[in-house]
């Protein structure tokens, strides 16, 4: 976690499991990886968080823990993070939303889970945009918002009190009876999922991520940690692209050129074309050009990679040929013009 911080990532992922002595642990569940305190990490967080950017800090987790070592979690994080810690709106603009990442310097925000289900706050879209988003080419699948009697068999309520920004859930589909789009959830949606959605349905999916928070994560068979090609995926607008900061792949160095743009601060602002809920143009017209909104965002302890590369994936052989000064094909030189003229001379009178 560390290293990544210190590369410029803004997004970490913690994959946090029960403990011994009620104390909560981070590992990749139902794997030989190492178990690190949960404690210990937040620790090393709260001291590196903000070493090379100022810009705020989005702590993703996946939380398999009972409701006390939840609470424990929630305790651990008031402790430790202190001040840095979002645990109330910043403003009144809190109902319609999202502070900048400037107004957000210096803070860290949980993305969890929350027990609050219901879609009553306003909805961040006009009603002809909502509209649009939920017309012909609904999926077969269901609602991605449990609900709030599911959820509160699962979240603590200590815990769920500091999700404000980045409410969880799952993307499911396009499906008409779904909530709309809501500025102050993050939906997860697997790397296949949406390669499926970049093929299928791109305008929907551009209109979406105009609105909607989405995290792109890799996919479960990626057991050796091999990372996805990003560009599709940012070029249709998706904010957060998860990848393994631990493998220096080809698409890892992809992801760390697009954030150089802005000299490792670890947010790129997205082009306008794909901050307008409107039509997609330039993915419907095949520009993978690199646009971004997101923060960089890492699933740093999943030991998840492929089962090969994806079509986006494939590498191209570029033949080059290098042609200096001393290559260029010169006239004779005097003293061999000499030799030669000589030698005709001579053969001219045998």
């Amino acid at each position: 976690y560390i290293h990544a911080l210190l590369r410029g990532c803004r997004c970490l992922e913690l994959d946090c499991w029960d403990g011994r002595l009620g104390e909560p642990v981070v590992c990749h569940g139902h794997t030989f990886t190492t178990r690190i305190l949960f404690e210990d990490v937040i620790v090393a967080i709260s001291r590196y968080a903000f070493a090379v950017s100022p810009l705020p800090v989005i702590l993703s987790f996946e939380t398999h823990c009972s409701l006390p070592q939840q609470a424990r979690m929630a305790s651990i994080l008031k402790k430790h993070l202190g001040g840095m810690l979002v645990r109330a709106p910043m403003d009144d603009s809190y109902e319609y939303e999202l502070p900048s990442p400037n107004r957000l310097k210096y803070r860290i925000i949980i993305k969890n889970k929350a027990l609050d289900a219901s879609n009553s706050r306003p909805s961040s879209l006009p009603a002809s945009q909502s509209a649009r988003i939920a017309q012909a080419g609904a999926s077969r699948n269901v609602s991605p918002r449990a609900s709030s009697a599911q959820l509160k068999r699962k979240i603590a309520q200590e815990l769920s009190e500091l999700i404000i920004y980045c409410k969880a859930g799952h993307f499911e589909g396009f499906d008409e009876g779904d909530p709309e789009p809501a500025y102050d959830r993050v939906m997860s949606v697997s790397e296949s999922a949406s390669n499926q959605l970049l093929k299928q349905q791109p305008r929907q999916y551009a209109w979406y991520n105009a609105v909607q928070m989405t995290r792109v994560y890799p996919s479960f068979s990626r057991v050796t940690s091999t990372n996805y090609n990003p560009i599709a995926h940012w070029a249709c607008g998706c904010q957060l692209v998860a990848l393994n900061f631990q493998t220096r792949d080809r698409n890892m160095q992809i992801y760390d050129a697009m954030f150089r743009r802005t000299h490792g601060l670890g947010y790129v602002p997205k082009p306008r074309s794909l901050c307008d809920a409107g039509p997609a143009r330039t993915v419907l017209a095949g520009e993978l050009s690199p646009p971004l909104s997101a923060a960089s965002s890492a699933s740093l302890i999943s030991t998840v990679a492929g089962q090969g590369a994806s079509p986006a994936s494939k590498r191209s052989t570029v033949h080059i040929s290098v042609i200096s000064a001393y290559n260029i094909v010169r006239g004779p030189s005097r003293r061999q013009a000499s030799i030669e003229s000589s030698h005709r001379r001579q053969s001219s009178f045998a």
